[in-house]
């Protein structure tokens, strides 16, 4: 999902679309945050964020499909759905975990001084979604693609 992040942006993956995402925004917080929302609540993931100046991104996610809409523009990536963007999400964040606490240049001193733990609070709060998704996956009939199968069937087998 997201690549190593740089002065000025990262790189966002989707299925086979690719962006480069300004740090106009705090992405880490606002991803983690609507993702864990989204999982706990049995809501669509649903974010934006700015693409260069004057365009911004809103990615929206639900059990089947991801959908990323840039001025009005509809493009549709399909049978990637919200767990897997989880999955990356968690997995992107916590590798490069030093470097999103280095890149928090918008924030004021005190704020730099608390990211790292806020951060890493929701890291661990997502991380104890996905580990339980299994089981509540399991219980529902909605999960009948052959890709998605896989996904879940791995789920508890990842790093986490």
């Amino acid at each position: 999902m997201f690549g190593r992040p740089v002065k000025g942006g990262v790189d966002l993956n989707i299925g086979e679309e690719e962006y480069e995402v300004s740090y106009l925004t705090d992405i880490p917080r606002d991803f983690l945050t609507a993702m864990i929302f989204a999982l706990k609540e049995d809501k669509d993931f649903c974010v934006w964020v700015e693409l260069e100046y004057d365009t911004r991104m809103k990615i929206i996610s639900d059990y089947y499909d991801t959908y990323l809409i840039i001025n009005e523009n509809l493009t549709v990536v399909k049978d990637i759905n919200k767990w897997m963007l989880a999955m990356e999400m968690y997995d992107d964040f916590h590798d490069f975990f030093d470097e999103w606490c280095n890149l928090q240049f918008y924030k004021s001193e005190e704020e730099l001084e608390r990211f790292p733990e806020s951060f890493l609070r929701l890291l661990e709060n997502l991380s104890a979604i996905l580990q339980n998704a299994r089981l509540y996956l399991q219980n529902t009939e909605m999960y009948d693609k052959s890709r998605q199968k896989e996904f879940y069937r791995n789920l508890g087998k990842r790093r986490m």
